[in-house]
């Protein structure tokens, strides 16, 4: 596989996210960008994305999701199925919020512990100088 460095890809990242912020906006929040280390599994985006979209679907941080699934893993089995099986309940999703509480999106991140993911996930939206929301 040809050489793609980490910076390369980030570049290209942002000028896609650049390119979708100058398309007429709906209300919902897609997927603008994905970036993977070198040498990951093909599934850790997909995971990630399952976190984020957890999040982002049900309005809480996917800690809190996990959670609720200690407690009542029937709803959130039900609420997976409704999601066509694309919600992780574990943390490493976080709601990104800005100063005044408005909600902008979400963060999915995945490969180390989910304890990890998840402070990797706050680490990255509070230097973007966000707020996140993790229950």
């Amino acid at each position: 596989m040809p050489e793609f460095a980490i910076e390369r890809r980030r570049r290209l990242c942002y000028r896609c996210a650049a390119a979708e912020h100058r398309r007429p906006r709906n209300d919902y929040f897609p997927r603008v960008a994905a970036l993977s280390e070198d040498g990951v599994s093909q599934l850790r985006a997909r995971i990630a994305h399952g976190k984020a979209n957890a999040a982002i679907g049900l309005g809480m941080g996917t800690r809190a999701l996990m959670n609720r699934a200690e407690q009542q893993a029937y709803f959130i089995q039900a609420v997976n199925g409704v999601f066509d099986g694309d919600m992780v309940p574990v943390p490493g999703g976080v709601l990104i919020q800005d100063a005044g509480g408005a909600l902008l999106g979400a963060v999915g991140i995945s490969g180390d512990t989910s304890d990890n993911d998840e402070a990797a996930a706050i680490a990255g939206i509070e230097a973007a100088g966000l707020s996140a929301k993790v229950d």
